[in-house]
């Protein structure tokens, strides 16, 4: 449906729109399934470079995808761009609601929202011309991460099986689609853009602390550049913290900006980042927090995962803060602010099972009790995590298999009321066991 914020706009301006004020988009709570484009409080920065491109791309192609971390300005940029749209345009905006149950919910969303954009029109068979932005239909889908593979496959092919009848559809997403996009990718029938194009450039970082109040140097701009990889919000909450400085800030008072203790920063990271993994997949990625780069050799050497390779993909492909970074086999990066994060909860984090109430001294109440019930053999086990030693390297200090490990492992976090290596560890200093 078109949104009441863009219709004020048009009625009241002609020609190319202005970029949306803090009042015209305040944040609404919640983002029901079908709803008017969201709204933002805080100001936005008006990126012409990705302005630009999105009109380029919108204008000359049947699919956009957009896809990129949460917090990369997915939203933010193609709600900057439609208030820039002409009177003439059409435009849908679906907001998929994320605890929508099942594909046929999801696509009667999405599927009225492409019926309702589409109108035929006379092209010459085998010509695609870039449209006027005056007769552009565009159906703009937020949350894209929330369909199902199944959904998404049958947007691709509606799109994509006549591109002269169906709108242009601008897909915004965490997570790369299932759907083989190769084949659309060559005939330029999709269009992407990733995490990498929504970064921030060196110039961008410093026009959003200026927009911010923020005493911004090319030096500083460079440093805050580097800490957050460019990352939008990193950046937005970077400027929120520093405001009220009334001078350049120093790289360690920058780094205090961005440390995840913050509440604000660590508030996001949890809520968006973490919240959505597994616990399987937050253990591995806090058991390898210190490594800047990863591997599956690595990770099934530091945590005995078996099939690490397909877990480092799937993160990757959900864009989960792990980007791919070539290699066969593939090796992956983890983002610095993330890894921050991880070592955090890893060094200082409550366990993520309930433990008995502490005694003023730190120890759990009934501490005695937990020791006691460690056999010798899993006492042993607990040395040799303690001194940060392998399953592959335990097994053989202790000549027993890989698998009998991971069985006392198991029973370790088990008696000791924990769910990760490190905080037996920790436990067991407390309860004075190693």
């Amino acid at each position: 449906m078109t949104t009441d914020a863009v219709s004020r706009a048009r009625r009241s301006s002609a020609g190319p729109w202005p970029a949306p004020s803090a009042e015209e988009y305040p944040l609404p709570q919640q983002r029901s399934p079908g709803s008017a484009a969201p709204r933002l409080l805080f100001p936005l920065l008006v990126r012409e470079r990705l302005l630009a491109r999105l009109s380029r791309t919108v204008s000359s192609t049947p699919l956009t995808l957009v896809w990129a971390p949460a917090g990369a300005g997915k939203t933010s940029l193609a709600l900057t761009w439609v208030t820039r749209l002409p009177g003439s345009a059409r435009l849908t905006w679906v907001g998929v609601d994320p605890h929508a149950t099942g594909s046929a919910a999801a696509w009667s969303q999405v599927g009225q929202a492409l019926h309702r954009s589409t109108r035929p029109r006379l092209v010459p068979e085998g010509e695609a011309p870039a449209r006027r932005a005056a007769d552009l239909d565009v159906v703009v889908i937020d949350n894209g991460e929330a369909l199902t593979d199944e959904v998404v496959a049958d947007l691709c092919e509606h799109v994509l099986s006549d591109r002269h009848v169906a709108p242009r559809v601008v897909l915004l997403t965490r997570a790369e689609p299932r759907f083989p996009l190769h084949r659309h990718r060559v005939d330029g029938s999709v269009v992407e853009l990733r995490n990498d194009d929504l970064a921030f450039s060196g110039r961008e970082v410093r026009d959003l602390l200026r927009l911010h109040d923020v005493p911004a140097s090319d030096a500083t701009a460079r440093l805050l550049l580097r800490r957050t990889g460019g990352w939008a919000a990193g950046v937005r909450m970077a400027a929120l913290a520093m405001q009220g400085t009334t001078k350049p800030m120093t790289p360690g008072e920058i780094d205090a900006c961005l440390t995840p203790s913050h509440n604000l920063m660590a508030d996001y990271l949890v809520a968006e980042v973490l919240q959505p993994m597994t616990e399987h997949e937050k253990d591995v990625l806090v058991s390898t927090c210190l490594c800047p780069e990863l591997d599956p050799a690595l990770v099934h050497d530091v945590t005995g995962e078996d099939d690490a390779e397909s877990l480092l993909l799937e993160l990757s492909r959900r864009h989960a803060f792990v980007q791919r970074i070539g290699g066969t086999p593939p090796t992956f990066r983890v983002h610095p602010l993330l890894r921050q994060a991880l070592y955090a909860e890893a060094t200082h984090g409550a366990p993520a099972v309930a433990a008995p109430p502490a005694r003023p001294d730190g120890v759990p109440a009934g501490g005695s009790q937990l020791g006691q019930s460690l056999s010798v053999k899993e006492l042993e086990v607990l040395e040799h995590l303690a001194a940060l030693l392998t399953t592959e390297e335990i097994a053989s200090a202790m000549f027993i298999s890989v698998n009998t490990v991971k069985t006392h492992v198991r029973s370790i976090l088990r008696k000791l009321a924990v769910s990760r290596r490190n905080q037996a560890v920790r436990r067991a200093r407390q309860l004075g066991l190693v």
